[in-house]
């Protein structure tokens, strides 16, 4: 748990400089943390959806605002280790 408490310190800064959160809450007295590893940006992608092209790129906006989820702006492809830790006899 010692590397989960180096990850909780980064959440106050994380949040201040990115709007990002690094820690929460998991529910039901479940503490939960988010680790990025890597963070690539998108600048181009052709895709479809029904056969529709989805068009370009472009920032992530409004903001997520469910759950304890948190993107940054610009698209990227994000790997993510989440931990969760469950109460002693839950």
């Amino acid at each position: 748990m010692a590397i989960m408490a180096g990850v909780g310190l980064l959440d106050v800064p994380a949040r201040v400089l990115t709007g990002l959160r690094t820690r929460g809450s998991a529910g039901h007295g479940r503490t939960e943390w988010y680790g990025v590893q890597d963070l690539h940006a998108v600048v181009r992608v052709d895709a479809t959806w029904e056969g529709e092209p989805l068009g370009a790129v472009a920032p992530v906006r409004p903001p997520v605002t469910f759950g304890f989820g948190s993107v940054p702006p610009a698209p990227g492809v994000v790997r993510v280790t989440t931990t969760v830790q469950v109460p002693a006899g839950g």
